[in-house]
This record gives C-alpha cells, structure tokens and sequence, in this order.
C-alpha cells in the first residue's frame, strides 16, 4: 500500500485518498508529496511563510523550527542593526529624529515576528491536538515555558 502525505498537515494518508482525513483538504488540487524525508527545505519555508497569519491548520516539527529560525535571524539581525544605528547616531540633534524613525520601523518588525511566532506554535501545538489556548502557559514563569518546549518538540 503507497502511502502519501497531506500537502497542508503533513499527516499520512492513503495514496488512493482525495481528502486528508485529519484538516479535510483537497489533494488532488495539490502537490502530492510522496517521501516526507524529501521534503526540501525551501519548500518548508514557503510553506511556513504561506500561512504566517493563519491559526487553522497544523505545522510539522520542521517547518516550525525552519521557521522559527529564520525569523529569530531576522529579529537579531534587525537589532543588531538599530543597535549599532543607536551607537552611531544618538549625539547629534538629527541623529535622534532619525533614531525615532528607526525605533518606529524596528517596533513593527518586532511586531511581526512576535505575531507570527504565536501562530505558528498555535499550528504547532494543533500539530500535537494541544489547543493553541496551551500558549498561555507561557504566562507562568519557568515551568510554562519547560511544558511548551516540551510540547512543541512533539
């Protein structure tokens, strides 16, 4: 028996099957993906950025890492950035006004990040049937962070 993977979850499935059994989608409009370990990295990142603000759904433990990493990154690399922007500038009169165009740009780019990291765990925790409500447990210091590690390495 051949067996095939959703192009949209990830689950396995029967290569004669028209719907994912687990999201409902229609493979037969999709790329069918026979071998999960052929999956490249590119294409899991197009993936993760095709539904950067979508709760519904699932992401595989590759995907949300390949994701997760290259935003860190980007958010590292953007404060880097306006780290060495804030050394350079902040002396002079017209430094400052162009440091608080800076602060503004920098803020949205942290807000991206953050919101897309939210829902890719929530599609992350859907992965592992886990309600994305389990995020809140980020709130609880220490131990809510050890019990969402654990449940995102699922």
């Amino acid at each position: 028996m051949s067996i095939k993977y959703c192009s949209n979850c990830g689950k396995q499935m029967a290569y004669s099957d028209i719907f994912c059994s687990f999201c409902g989608s229609n493979q037969e409009d999709n790329q069918i993906i026979v071998d999960k370990d052929k999956i490249s990295s590119t294409d899991v990142l197009k993936g993760y950025f095709k539904h950067l603000y979508t709760i519904a759904g699932c992401s595989s433990r590759k995907e949300y890492w390949l994701g997760f990493l290259w935003m860190m990154i980007f958010a590292v690399s953007f404060h880097l950035i306006w780290s060495l922007s804030y050394a350079s500038l902040h002396d002079s009169a017209s430094g400052v006004r162009l440091l608080k165009c800076y602060g503004f740009v920098f803020a949205f780019c942290k807000y991206f990040v953050s919101i897309s990291l939210i829902f890719s765990t929530c599609r992350r925790l859907h992965d592992a049937n886990i309600s994305g409500w389990f995020l809140l447990l980020l709130l609880v210091p220490i131990f809510g962070w050890i019990v969402i590690f654990v449940l995102l390495c699922q």
